[in-house]
């Protein structure tokens, strides 16, 4: 489990605006990291549909009395395979929710280990703007060290092809894009 605080993130593109401010950031992961697991992507979306379908009813019993959750505001967002929440906003497979998302963020997706070798069901069509979210604001981050190879008997953690550059041409407007250069996977959580 990795926790961070979010000191403020903000971004101002294509006339959106997506700022989180002293937030806690929890992340968690629900499957074992393994070559021979790929078939574990279409779990993880029916859990995350599962989750989000479960906020609707039972959010409300853990929450004070005085405090109501505005679940027609809720975000999106996923990590390296981000192509998990990707999915699940897509309805990839038909998996839908019961609640609608506002928006979705994608750090640093990916979809396989390279164009040709996605991780089952691909999300990537390689078609420009195919994702039509409804007008749902997206926000892809990337970094920029993510597609260096640095063992030569393993793919790069996000390599070119099947990363957020790939993601964001994807996603119809309104979407913004933007990359911490200087960064690899791992130091987008350090920073």
């Amino acid at each position: 489990m990795v926790c961070g605080v979010l000191v403020s993130i903000v971004a101002i593109n294509c006339g959106l605006l997506f700022k989180i401010s002293k937030s806690l950031l929890v992340e968690w992961q629900e499957y074992l990291p393994s070559a021979f697991q790929l078939d574990q992507i279409s779990d993880e979306v029916k859990s995350t549909a599962a989750i989000t379908n479960w906020l609707s009813e039972g959010l409300r019993s853990l929450l004070p009395p005085h405090v109501h959750a505005n679940l027609n505001k809720q975000g999106l967002t996923g990590h390296s395979r981000g192509k998990v929440s990707c999915a699940l906003a897509v309805g990839k497979e038909g998996i839908t929710t019961s609640l609608k998302f506002s928006a979705l963020i994608g750090i640093d997706p990916v979809d396989g280990m390279d164009k040709g070798k996605q991780t089952p069901p691909p999300v990537l069509t390689y078609v420009p703007h195919y994702f039509d979210l409804d007008g749902m604001a997206v926000m892809v981050i990337g970094t920029g060290l993510g597609e260096v190879k640095r063992n030569p008997l393993f793919p790069a953690c996000a390599p070119k092809g099947v990363s957020h550059e790939d993601f964001f041409n994807e996603f119809r407007k309104p979407a913004c894009y933007f990359v911490a250069k200087d960064y690899g996977r791992v130091a987008i959580y350090a920073r």
